[in-house]
């Protein structure tokens, strides 16, 4: 296995981990107290590398069609 792919997936791993922390601190915070609402969140990821050509632009762009895409996720119960 090459040490670029190793970095990747130690890459995916951390992002992974991250999300997990993140979620784990929402449902925490959710079940401290009744509010009358719920916080919660939507994530878009995307990645490039710098041999990939992507525009930083196109890079936001995706990340952002992602993160909608799992807000209607959310809202949809899924």
């Amino acid at each position: 296995m090459s040490s670029s792919c190793c970095s990747r997936i130690a890459e995916l791993a951390e992002r992974e981990s991250a999300l997990k922390r993140l979620d784990l601190a929402v449902q925490a915070y959710n079940a401290e107290g009744a509010r009358g609402w719920q916080l919660a969140y939507s994530v878009g990821i995307a990645d490039a590398s710098p041999e990939s050509g992507i525009r930083g632009a196109d890079l936001v762009a995706q990340a952002d069609r992602r993160m909608y895409q799992q807000k209607q996720q959310h809202r949809q119960g899924q």
